[in-house]
């Protein structure tokens, strides 16, 4: 399983909703995406302005056929003040 991460810290507070709420539309409509595994968004609990959105993909082919889902989430982050870091990672014990 490969394991793709975007840390987004919102640089213009106020506007973590509307951050919130476009995450969330785009991960409804990749949601059955071939190869998806699901998706979670996550807020810091020591932060409530960053986030990490995380998806999970079956195999490496999976996630190449998914590039349409990163290009959207960084099309739609472009529209507010963030800072965003994208990282994939594969897992390699779970319990």
């Amino acid at each position: 399983m490969l394991v793709v991460m975007y840390r987004i810290s919102c640089l213009n507070g106020g506007r973590h909703t509307e951050i919130v709420d476009t995450l969330k539309q785009l991960q409804l409509s990749f949601k059955h995406s071939p190869g998806s595994l699901g998706q979670r968004l996550l807020r810091d609990l020591q932060d409530s302005e960053s986030m990490i959105v995380v998806s999970c993909w079956r195999d490496r082919e999976s996630l190449s056929k998914a590039r349409e889902l990163h290009a959207a989430i960084d099309k739609a982050l472009s529209g507010f003040k963030v800072r965003a870091a994208k990282n994939a990672f594969e897992l390699i014990h779970e319990q």
